[in-house]
């Protein structure tokens, strides 16, 4: 009986913490509606990268490859080298303070130049751990080999007692 509330109960927590492990998903802020309209009026959605720290979320139109922000008053770049995707919407990343937003395909291209490419780590530690597990491999095969050379020994070694005290 006893045992059973103490499941019951290990139960009920296994499910609480199963639900506060669960994931979520991000959502872009309150505000930010999406019209099916508007995407196919050729606006986009700009992540401004504030000079203060901030970020601020805004779908504005692209008319003649700009972007205009009336906080600033200012005009941006915003060809289809510096469109991202984030779900179904075209995406910008814009820092406030360059009239050029972020490329992804610079970006790509520095960290190939720089030697920050991400890719190369695979195989990497695909090597590290195949030579580890090989290594561990090769102790296994000695210490199987030594457990043998032991178990031979000791029989030898109970034969010849036997021989001595109790044999012909």
């Amino acid at each position: 009986m006893v045992q059973e509330r103490i499941s019951e109960k290990l139960d009920k927590l296994i499910e609480l913490l199963e639900k506060t492990q669960e994931k979520k998903k991000f959502k872009l802020p309150l505000g930010i509606a999406v019209q099916k309209g508007k995407l196919k009026k050729n606006y986009v959605l700009v992540i401004l990268l504030k000079t203060n720290g901030q970020i601020d979320f805004k779908f504005l139109p692209i008319e003649n490859d700009t972007v205009y922000i009336k906080e600033n008053q200012t005009f941006h770049l915003a060809s289809s080298d510096y469109i991202f995707q984030y779900k179904q919407w075209p995406t910008i990343i814009l820092p406030e303070w360059s009239l050029e937003p972020i490329s992804p395909k610079k970006l790509h291209e520095e960290a190939m130049k720089e030697g920050k490419w991400a890719y190369a780590q695979k195989p990497i530690i695909m090597a590290i751990t195949q030579s580890e597990i090989a290594a561990a491999m090769k102790k296994a095969k000695i210490s199987g080999g030594l457990i043998l050379l032991g178990i031979i020994g000791a029989i030898a070694v109970l034969y010849f007692i036997s021989q001595a005290f109790g044999g012909k």
